[in-house]
């Protein structure tokens, strides 16, 4: 029988975890430089909470008393905002608001884009699909551009209904994609046409502050999403729309639904985390993601196997600068040498790097965590 997952290696052998640290069947530790996909800042923890038990479908968001904490993920006033069961689904949602929103179909992906795992992103550039079995043609919807700038450069961008973009790529790391959004007169373009801004905060939201990075809040997005981090390692997707989309879409017919999503066994543990992330000292996180990339360079000699570490809003990635790059999660590929060598020294030096070789680091101390050398 095959296993098919995602990123965990296959056949790892790992049956406990606490703190930074997974465990495998013969009691040996390695250090997690993956983290569940940057979901567990604060490690491998022990999930307790009040609702065990409690299985209701729904819990009014107006019962929470920490909800003032969702005011400050993002600068703009907040209008409405919405739960999902995954940062994938939240994608499908917010791409949907925009369509009823503007009533217009294509939405525009820029640069190295990975936007989940729904079927209309299983595309390369070039519209190559991704997956087998896609029961849709992307291409039709959604419309790929190298860059803002060539798309703000086509003559029909009226025809759009959203930019959705990564402020900070997060599968190929790079800071460069929206550098032009912070500029005055390109959001006013964006603005005059009636395209909304949807930023991808999945992957780069509590990295280097509370709630969206910091190029994020320079650039006024419409709608914002959040994932991963955001629920701690409980599945959760998070909608968060401005007062203007949010008054449009009040007029408009919108589906909202979702099975178990805002359960309140979901919320509870989405305010919990959101009062932790409030206190993280977000320097430690960057200075700890600083020493894990020395650790890697300095005892698995990446360099020497041809590859090199990618930096950027608070996480990294291992690339090969001599592959094509395709967004690697979740595919069934035959591992080349060099990927059998990294996998054959990591575990030498008991330290775990997922398959798609993403670093996200902890609050621990990486110094006493994997002995780094002085």
């Amino acid at each position: 029988m095959e296993y098919y997952n995602s990123n965990i290696k296959e056949k790892a052998p790992f049956v406990d975890s606490s703190g930074p640290w997974l465990i495998d069947n013969g009691g040996n530790r390695f250090f997690d430089s993956w983290l569940g996909s940057g979901t567990l800042i604060f490690g491998h923890e022990k999930i307790k909470h009040s609702n065990v038990g409690k299985m209701l479908p729904e819990t009014s968001i107006s019962n929470l008393d920490d909800i003032s904490l969702i005011n400050n993920l993002v600068d703009f006033e907040i209008g409405s905002f919405g739960i999902q069961t995954s940062g994938s689904s939240a994608i499908t949602r917010a791409c949907r608001i925009a369509r009823a929103v503007t009533n217009r179909r294509l939405i525009a992906l820029i640069g190295d884009f990975w936007h989940g795992s729904e079927d209309e992103f299983l595309f390369r550039h070039n519209y190559e699909l991704l997956s087998d079995g896609l029961a849709i043609s992307p291409g039709e919807n959604y419309v790929w551009f190298e860059t803002l700038e060539s798309f703000l450069a086509q003559k029909n961008c009226e025809e759009f209904a959203a930019i959705l973009v990564e402020p900070v790529q997060g599968s190929n790391p790079q800071s460069n994609i929206i550098k032009e959004v912070v500029n005055t007169d390109i959001r006013e373009k964006i603005k005059e046409n009636n395209i909304l801004l949807i930023f991808d905060e999945i992957i780069t939201g509590f990295r280097n502050n509370y709630g969206s990075s910091k190029l994020s809040r320079k650039c006024d997005p419409d709608i914002v999403v959040f994932g991963k981090a955001i629920g701690g390692g409980y599945p959760i997707g998070v909608v968060i729309v401005n007062r203007k989309c949010t008054n449009i879409a009040k007029l408009r017919k919108i589906f909202w639904g979702g099975t178990f999503s805002a359960n309140p066994t979901q919320l509870e543990l989405m305010i919990n985390q959101l009062r932790k992330l409030e206190r993280l000292d977000f320097n430690l996180i960057n200075h700890n993601l600083e020493r894990i990339c020395q650790y890697i360079l300095e005892n698995i000699h990446i360099e020497s196997l041809g590859y090199r570490i990618k930096r950027s809003n608070g996480f990294a990635r291992i690339v090969n600068p001599n592959e094509k790059f395709i967004p690697s999660r979740g595919f069934l590929v035959k591992k080349s040498e060099s990927e059998i060598k990294l996998d054959e020294v990591s575990k030498e030096k008991n330290i775990y790097i997922s398959k798609n070789r993403l670093i996200f680091p902890s609050i621990f101390n990486i110094d006493n965590c994997i002995n780094l050398k002085k």
